[in-house]
């Protein structure tokens, strides 16, 4: 593989009309290397031309000259040599990059990428339709080098997840990025996870935009799968499920964290007894009882993308009668993939209370939120299917897996459907077991003595 030397030794004696395919093509080339002023902060773009269309250039006159005198649009044919192509944008004119749909080209893509790295000024990329190994290997080394990358937007391409993520680990404490969009891509379960968890070090983040090709519909597989807890998941201090009672867990600003009132009462006996300071039993913080200092902790959650502490703070708003910045803290938080947020969502929708009805974006936030293990969304689900679409076999699944998440009203709904004849005695008794396994599992003495605790 060429690499930048070879370039370098080369780029005043090279043949620009050789190495390229078209007259247009050769004078970007010349106007890069040259430093042609009017290249300053420009805004680039690459296009690559499908096989079957003219090669002709006067096809793409109306729309290139449409675009503005500082705008260029490099179309890529078989003969362009995109290593040189990535040499001329290494000299920190461009600022600006978009790239529609890169040819499969291997390497050519590879030495394009390493070229365009070493443009460190670059502050926005756009990028659509990229289906190559050797591109996304390459685009994580530009976030990586590129100190002055803010915009990020990446569209309809394979699967960036891991190694995005990656990159953004590597470059958080240098990087200036405030915006990012990963829409339509093909990203992968691992991926979406792995990037939440890096965009955790990005405060600074202004616009989130995250959806995926792959989770824009649940496949029946998906969406009948017993989830193996709820999404409240364990107290992280005393292991136990978390319980499904709202009033008996709280969250912690400090560190974003679900405590069962169970630890935290045994933790503040033991405090008040040795007359100790009340700190968070998670990170060990100093616990402040003060509305103002709660919500400086709860918009540093915010702000270091926490999508538990967003969807608290969407919560609180919510009862301020704040309905639009509700709605747009659930919005976030549902985008990093927070199953609570998904319900709070599915009950906007459907209700309309906080925005426009919209049947079919309450089903989609409902569907999100139960396969993440949310016991209410899933029973919401089970009365849409019985009560809506007159399905009783698919309502009665779903009741299922809420009763057996612990869900007492799911429970109780399934002896009606039993009296009516839509669950078998055996199905029943099951799913009767298994609740109250659950139910078991989510007590403790601790928390029993906490339900009578005086807080006062």
């Amino acid at each position: 593989m060429r690499n930048f030397e070879y370039y370098d030794a080369r780029s005043q004696d090279v043949k620009l009309d050789d190495i390229t395919s078209s007259s247009r093509n050769a004078q970007i080339l010349r106007d890069l290397r040259d430093g042609e002023t009017a290249w300053k902060g420009a805004h680039f773009e690459i296009w690559e031309l499908d096989a079957d269309e003219d090669s002709d250039d006067d096809c793409f006159d109306d729309e290139i000259n449409s675009v503005g005198d500082h705008e260029r649009k490099f179309i890529v044919r078989g003969d362009d040599d995109l290593g040189w192509l990535g040499y001329f944008m290494s000299n920190e004119q461009v600022k600006d990059l978009t790239i529609y749909t890169t040819p499969e080209c291997g390497e050519r893509v590879h030495e394009m990428m390493d070229g365009i790295k070493n443009n460190r000024l670059i502050e926005r990329i756009y990028i659509r339709g990229i289906h190559s190994d050797y591109f996304m290997d390459s685009l994580t080394s530009i976030i990586v080098n590129s100190s002055n990358l803010k915009t990020l937007e990446v569209y309809y391409s394979d699967d960036v997840g891991c190694s995005l993520a990656s990159a953004l680990v590597q470059s958080r404490h240098k990087s200036s990025l405030t915006h990012l969009r990963l829409v339509g891509n093909d990203l992968s379960n691992e991926g979406l996870v792995e990037i939440r968890t890096a965009l955790r070090e990005y405060p600074n983040l202004e616009c989130l935009e995250i959806t995926s090709s792959m989770f824009n519909t649940t496949t029946s597989s998906e969406l009948f799968e017993q989830p193996e807890g709820t999404h409240l998941g364990e107290c992280l201090i005393c292991c136990l499920p978390m319980p499904l009672d709202k009033t008996k867990y709280s969250f912690y600003s400090c560190c974003g964290k679900l405590i069962c009132d169970g630890c935290y009462v045994a933790n503040k006996k033991r405090e008040d007894e040795d007359g100790l300071e009340h700190k968070c039993l998670y990170c060990r913080e100093t616990l402040v009882d003060l509305d103002l200092d709660h919500n400086q902790r709860m918009l540093e959650r915010v702000r270091a993308n926490d999508p538990a502490a967003m969807c608290v703070m969407g919560s609180k708003r919510y009862k301020e009668g704040d309905y639009d910045s509700a709605f747009e803290y659930w919005t976030k938080a549902a985008e990093l993939g927070d199953a609570d947020a998904h319900h709070r969502l599915g009950d906007s929708y459907f209700d309309g209370e906080v925005v426009e009805e919209d049947f079919k974006k309450a089903v989609y936030h409902y569907e999100k939120a139960a396969v993440g293990g949310h016991h209410m969304a899933r029973h919401n689900l089970g009365a849409i299917e019985e009560e809506v679409n007159n399905n009783t076999e698919r309502a009665v699944k779903h009741y299922i897996i809420a009763a057996k998440l612990g869900f007492e009203k799911s429970m109780k709904e399934l002896w009606g459907q039993y009296s009516k004849g839509n669950i078998t005695k055996e199905d029943l008794d099951d799913t009767l077991r298994t609740h109250h396994a659950a139910v078991n599992e989510m007590k403790s003495p601790q928390r029993k003595e906490a339900e009578n605790y005086s807080y006062n």
